[in-house]
């Protein structure tokens, strides 16, 4: 598939409804009164490309376990027909140097189908949380790896 193809299967939501939808993800899936939370996540900088922050939200999962890339396929499996938000760290383009990394924004929330996810995976940036709309779940991919292994988490709600 490519990026047209990708492309013509997302929903971008609008920028109020994204950021509803990040909020509820933070309140459900974040333990927010850690200090490193604080430090490294809501205290936003300024940089050359907006307000940004310097961590990673996976840092501060709740109830998370790693899991591997199979297992996010037989879960995937078992919601084909699932439509998924998925979201992404807000970085700067001064701590990521890949040339066009956000095709859809740097802040951008995205609805798309869990098995389309899956297939258009190289289109999207390294660390991305994927969860549907019950808030019950969540999946992240992240740029880590363990001995070479990609490093996955899941959690379920707090």
């Amino acid at each position: 598939m490519d990026f047209f193809e990708f492309r013509s299967k997302v929903a971008i939501l609008n920028p109020s409804k994204g950021n509803e939808i990040k909020k509820k993800y933070i309140t459900t899936f974040i333990d927010t009164t850690r200090k490193w939370y604080f430090d490294n996540i809501a205290t936003k900088h300024k940089c050359v490309d907006g307000d940004c922050y310097d961590g990673y939200l996976w840092d501060c999962l709740l109830n998370k376990d790693v899991i591997s890339q199979a297992q996010i396929k037989e879960f995937a499996l078992q919601h084909k027909d699932l439509d998924v938000y998925v979201f992404w760290d807000t970085h700067s383009c001064e701590k990521i140097l890949i040339p066009n990394y956000w095709k859809f924004g740097k802040e951008a929330v995205i609805r798309l189908n869990f098995e389309v996810l899956l297939s258009g995976l190289n289109f999207l940036p390294e660390d991305i949380y994927i969860f549907d709309g019950t808030f019950e779940w969540t999946i992240v991919l992240t740029h880590e790896d363990i001995d070479g292994v990609p490093f996955y988490l899941m959690c379920n709600k707090k």
